[in-house]
């Protein structure tokens, strides 16, 4: 069994990696667990889709305006753990505060999207350093595709234990309790850092009359002249704005579809991941068949396809069906894109690269969460829904015409 799995997933052969991978699944499970009961709090506060979409968009914000800041400072640190052991604690820290604020009964809106804005920023750093830090934990440099792809499928399946969780945990015990257990995972991280064996860091090469804004510029170059990592920007931005932002709005889904409450929220959430994970596993054994750009291709047709049926699933199964569907093919765009970056730039840009994705990927759905909560209070979420999927399927097949066109013309 232990030899399947091996050969199936062979980054798990690394000691260090097994290690971080469970850490950060726990951490990822209480953030969704987490962001399960907040977006179900301020849905509770003000019953407005726009305030849900408006404290999603205050925690992207500056992950969007700080990101490529982000990726510079995960350049220049030599031992990315430092970095790390101060973006877990801080993230703790808000995380237990919001708990308080909630157990107190003082807890405010203005008061949430300050502390989703404070993770923000504390994301702006956090991500690129623990996307940047993957290949430092493998013995084996050739098993870095398995271990990006197990990175990318370990957050979404999070969505599944996280969401799972939280609908009974909010519904038992009220949603304090859910921003306790998500500040005390945190704890699990760095408790697992700890743990790990890093190589000894190599000192960080650098001019010192090089400004920050210089070593910016340089990322954005290098992305900007590769045809390939252009490619995947762009899909990165189509993607985020349109085939993603519907997850934001579907707290009110569940009251006005299938009128019930944050159970079936919980559901939809892990309806969602569960698919990814599916994702996760034919993404890790069947890599190799096709290329990693029609892998997005299909990936963003397939999502356009189950969001734009999911806005007209008239019953709550059909509806978890087709976000399955949704969730498997989301996993196929994004962790293409991912491996795709990881593994092909070079490691002394390769914090700068993933930045200027996040960047693109937080801006375009800080945008598309303000735009798809105030549409949906107008004209209601299934048929926002059904409207941003009908476009990402449109786009998908786009691109794959224009992929078919270029194969024909090359013969």
């Amino acid at each position: 069994m232990k030899q399947k799995i091996l050969k199936t997933f062979p980054a798990f052969s690394a000691r260090d990696f097994r290690l971080y991978f469970s850490g950060q699944f726990i951490s990822m499970s209480g953030t969704f667990l987490q962001s399960t009961a907040q977006g179900w709090l301020v849905y509770q506060l003000t019953g407005s889709a726009t305030e849900i979409g408006s404290v999603a968009a205050y925690m992207f914000l500056p992950s969007f305006v700080l990101g490529l800041f982000g990726g510079v400072i995960t350049d220049r640190f030599a031992d990315k753990r430092i970095l790390l052991y101060g973006t877990q604690i801080s993230s703790m820290l808000l995380a237990l505060t919001l708990a308080a604020l909630t157990f107190l009964g003082i807890v405010t809106v203005p008061e949430i999207k300050i502390l989703a804005m404070l993770l923000g920023i504390i994301n702006a750093v956090d991500v690129p350093a623990r996307m940047a830090i993957v290949s430092d934990l493998l013995t084996d440099k050739s098993h870095m595709k398995s271990a990006v792809s197990l990175n990318s499928g370990m957050t979404n399946l999070s969505q599944v234990v996280g969401p799972g969780i939280a609908g009974p945990l909010v519904a038992a015990v009220g949603v304090a309790w859910a921003f306790v257990f998500n500040g005390l995972t945190f704890g699990v991280v760095i408790f697992v850092l700890m743990l790990l064996h890093f190589p000894k860091p190599k000192p960080v090469e650098r001019d010192p009359n090089k400004h920050v804004f210089h070593d910016i510029w340089d990322g954005i170059v290098h992305s900007f002249r590769d045809k390939e990592i252009r490619f995947m920007l762009c899909i990165t931005g189509f993607v985020a704005l349109f085939g993603r932002t519907f997850s934001t709005i579907l707290p009110v889904t569940a009251r006005l579809v299938y009128h019930d409450g944050a159970k079936v929220y919980g559901y939809l959430l892990a309806a969602f991941g569960a698919g990814a994970f599916l994702g996760m596993f034919a993404l890790s054994t069947k890599s190799n068949t096709i290329s990693s750009r029609m892998q997005i291709i299909l990936g963003t047709i397939f999502l356009g396809f189950s969001c734009c049926a999911f806005g007209f699933a008239s019953t709550l199964w059909i509806g978890i069906a087709f976000l399955v569907i949704a969730g498997f093919s989301w996993i196929f765009v994004f962790s293409s894109i991912t491996t795709t970056l990881q593994s092909e730039v070079p490691a002394d840009i390769k914090g700068r690269v993933i930045s200027i994705m996040l960047f693109v990927f937080y801006g375009f759905f800080t945008l598309g969460n303000y735009l798809v909560g105030k549409l949906t209070d107008v004209f209601g979420p299934a048929h926002v829904t059904s409207l941003w999927g009908a476009i990402v399927f449109v786009g998908g097949l786009f691109l794959l015409l224009s992929f078919l066109k270029k194969l024909y013309l090359s013969k």
